[in-house]
């Protein structure tokens, strides 16, 4: 992962970059966009993701897992998670900080964003022809205090990041991810998951299909559905549109 880099000062979207390198120069798998300013950033269920210029980390990574069944593309969403928590864990305490998976594509720190993945793919009969990874994380930006529930590296532990250096330890643990997935290591996977989800073991506040309730997380199943249980232990699945989490309750 990202042996191979491109640099752009300044581009809309890296995901959208690299889909044009998809269509156009066949570029080698593990192949990493990165800038330092997207202007129309995109994020989960078309919201914008918003980055001041040369303070985070914006970078998208072509992957081409034609081994991956169609119906386990969800794991690429688990992998992309892990690394982003792997990553974190080594540059914050995470004795001190509690750092967590939030279904399905956001990384949180005591309950504030620091990062998000967008994937996209291409699928040809049963199979994946490729995907693209993209993380977002807030690196250098201040951002404790602002008007939106989110956190960055330099808030945490008060002093600038290389976001290099920290691009690569992202790509180590991409590497180390992608490895099991090709190996078929999905229980290994879900464990590791699991372990770091928000909602795994604690009560937690959201608005489901419009109505406020109190949850625990039992799954995600195999169609990528969240699966959770009421204090009734009534269970229900819910997609990412059904599902509003509120995190300072």
């Amino acid at each position: 992962m990202g042996k191979k880099r491109i640099f752009l000062p300044e581009v809309d979207s890296t995901n959208s970059y690299a889909t044009k390198l998809l269509k156009n120069v066949k570029p080698e798998e593990g192949t990493l966009v990165y800038t330092d300013y997207q202007t129309h950033g995109r994020g989960q269920r078309g919201m914008v993701w918003s980055a001041q210029q040369a303070s985070n980390l914006t970078f998208s990574v072509i992957l081409k897992p034609n081994f991956l069944a169609v119906e386990n593309y969800y794991y690429l969403y688990k992998i992309a998670a892990l690394a982003c928590y792997d990553t974190l864990a080594k540059i914050i305490d995470n004795s001190q900080f509690d750092i967590k998976i939030k279904w399905p594509n956001d990384i949180l720190v005591n309950k504030q964003k620091i990062a998000g993945i967008l994937i996209e793919n291409s699928f040809a009969e049963n199979s994946l022809q490729w995907s693209i990874m993209g993380i977002g994380m807030n690196v250098n930006q201040k951002l404790q205090g602002a008007p939106f529930n989110a956190v960055s590296i330099f808030d945490l532990i008060g002093k600038t990041t290389d976001r290099n250096d920290l691009m690569g330890l992202c790509c180590q643990s991409l590497d180390k991810y992608y490895a099991l997935l090709k190996l078929g290591e999905f229980a290994q996977i879900n464990q590791l998951y699991f372990s770091r989800l928000l909602g795994i073991d604690e009560w937690c506040t959201v608005v489901l299909k419009g109505k406020p309730m109190r949850i625990q997380v039992s799954r995600v199943n195999t169609d990528g559905l969240l699966v959770v249980r009421d204090q009734n232990a009534i269970e229900y699945e819910a997609d990412v549109k059904d599902v509003t989490w509120l995190l300072k309750d």
